[in-house]
């Protein structure tokens, strides 16, 4: 989809803009339930024709889904945009006085604004965080439609004015402080979940699951087998080295369900994953939000499941055990919460190596992250906990998730259950002490779906985290030695992770060329933001860093092919066409 202002002429691509009534032309992405309902395409928009037209900021939470939707008025000069909670979906926009582009392709609107440079925060923040965050992309001037928002675009020959509205925060109210009614909640309402799929959109249909080595796809396979879902209906998907965990584990559990399994072995050919082509092309699908590698395996596995109906992720499951802390919830004030948010999301490169690579010697860069967290209209009147989680989802989690979702989405319905709208308002009930050591989550799936003839999950091993034992009444990963023969003998020689998804340092290691490769061909560009020189004495220094080669390189290669991509807009002047 693109549409086009320009002088108070607006210009849309008909075919993307099939729905209409006498005033409104309808483009929508996604899909959302009202109960039981499931809305998508035409029928989606004429629910929002009929609902959401009277001005009401609210009614846009109720849309129980991810999904987007673009109405024109060009009687009234006038667009809408209607974004859902969490923003999974991707809408760029660039706007200057009196012209704007909007699409849901960054690259439309990349070349038709002719922007070339990077935002040099957006740089700073990708460095240390890999990911951008609020309305930013790594492209100057060129920015996202945020969640939970409803935007008015009022328009004339000589003004374009942009509001937002957030109709939806994340309100941590913990009320929930029994670990037993925190298990039986959180089953059900999982479950309540995947019997709404059944009852609305799973009949005859191949249902599909992202399946690893982890907790939350787990869960999810067996709710849907204790749903009913013929198992000849059920196809799983994993992707990773042949001696990762997630292939093995998954390969376990498929064997033993007895349903369909498709793998995709990343050995025999991962030396793509440094292939300038390659990259661009995942960068191109997932957008100027986050780093390539976010997007590599999954971009794989859309070879395998086209035919499939609806596919289901185990993202995240429950996220708010995921990112809490005893020092989360002991941030009394709003200070505290934005320098904690900058602490747990700085641990890419360090501030003196952003400096030593980048061209311009950038002086108080955690002051500058900080400002623009800050900035990114957080909610002062919220308890520090609400606004962590809140910006969390709508930045980490968001431009983590909606790089792997646009490229799932491609031949599929994908399906967040972890993120309806009913879990996500649960998980906000939960007490610290339900969620910092995940046991009602875990308790519940061991104890509700691991059961009867799926009981044999329980023994099947979770990746890196072995298999869970009962203590009691709760289930929990047996407690490891901190200090092991094997410990000493990998921090000596320092091997590569045969364990790990993707095989980065077994490439670097043992393929002859990649690494030469990698200097020569990608740090090799003529960057106007990265010191070349910088980088590769970097990459040298860093070469058998296994974090250091997972995200650190992995950064700093997304980072000069995004600026390649740029350059291929370049024009006599920066101004629009």
């Amino acid at each position: 989809m693109l549409l086009t202002i320009k002088n108070g002429i607006i210009t849309t691509n008909k075919p993307d803009f099939n729905y209409s009534n006498n005033n409104w032309k309808f483009w929508f992405k996604g899909y959302f339930f009202i109960e039981d309902n499931y809305y998508r395409g035409d029928k989606a928009c004429k629910y929002i024709d009929n609902n959401l037209l009277d001005g009401d900021i609210n009614a846009p939470k109720n849309l129980n889904g991810i999904f987007q939707c673009v109405l024109v008025n060009e009687k009234k000069r006038k667009i809408n945009i209607i974004n859902d909670r969490f923003g999974f979906h991707q809408l760029f926009y660039f706007t200057s006085k009196d012209v704007l582009f909007l699409s849901d392709n960054f690259q439309k609107v990349a070349k038709k604004a002719k922007v070339t440079d990077i935002d040099e925060i957006s740089l700073l923040e990708f460095l240390q965080y890999r990911f951008v965050t609020g309305k930013y992309t790594l492209a100057k001037n060129i920015f996202c439609i945020e969640p939970s928002s409803v935007y008015s675009i009022n328009y004339s020959e000589t003004n374009i004015q942009i509001e937002r509205e957030i109709y939806w925060r994340f309100r941590y109210t913990p009320t929930i402080d029994s670990k037993a009614i925190a298990e039986e909640k959180i089953y059900n309402s999982l479950n309540e979940i995947i019997s709404r799929y059944k009852k609305s959109i799973f009949k005859n249909k191949k249902i599909g699951i992202n399946l690893t080595g982890g907790l939350d796809s787990r869960f999810i396979i067996g709710l849907l087998i204790q749903n009913g879902i013929p198992k000849e209906k059920i196809y799983s998907f994993t992707f990773g080295s042949s001696t990762c965990e997630d292939i093995k584990i998954a390969k376990k559990i498929s064997s033993f369900l007895n349903i369909n399994h498709n793998e995709e072995i990343l050995d025999d050919y991962f030396t793509d994953f440094f292939d300038k082509q390659n990259i661009t092309d995942i960068l191109d699908d997932i957008g100027f939000f986050t780093y390539y590698f976010q997007g590599y395996g999954f971009k794989k596995l859309n070879k395998k499941n086209k035919d499939i109906d609806f596919l289901l992720s185990g993202f995240d499951g429950f996220f708010v055990s995921l990112y809490a802390s005893e020092q989360l919830f002991e941030a009394t004030d709003y200070h505290q919460i934005v320098d904690f948010i900058y602490k747990v999301n700085a641990t890419m490169l360090s501030e003196k190596d952003s400096n030593l690579i980048t061209r311009q010697n950038y002086s108080l860069i955690r002051q500058k992250l900080i400002d623009r967290i800050k900035n990114e209209q957080i909610d002062k009147t919220l308890d520090p906990v609400s606004i962590y989680y809140d910006w969390t989802l709508k930045n980490r989690n968001r431009k983590y998730l909606l790089s792997n979702y646009e490229i799932q989405n491609k031949n599929t319905v994908n399906l967040l259950q972890f993120y309806d709208y009913e879990f996500v308002d649960l998980m906000a009930n939960m007490h610290p002490s339900m969620i910092i050591n995940q046991e009602p989550y875990t308790n519940s799936m061991y104890k509700n779906v691991f059961v009867n003839d799926l009981l044999n999950l329980r023994n099947i091993p979770i990746e890196k985290r072995g298999v869970f034992q009962k203590s009691g009444e709760d289930f929990s990963e047996k407690k490891k030695p901190r200090i092991t023969l094997k410990k000493i003998i990998n921090k000596i020689f320092n091997p590569p992770d045969d364990i790990f998804q993707y095989p980065i340092q077994k490439t670097l290691r043992n393929t002859k060329g990649v690494f030469d490769y990698i200097i020569q061909e990608l740090i090799g560009t003529d960057s106007k933001y990265l010191d070349n020189t910088a980088c590769v004495n970097l990459i040298r220094k860093m070469k058998r860093s296994d974090r250091f080669t997972r995200y650190g390189l992995v950064i700093i290669i997304s980072i000069l092919q995004f600026e390649e991509i740029l350059k291929n807009n370049q024009a006599s002047d920066r101004q629009p066409e």
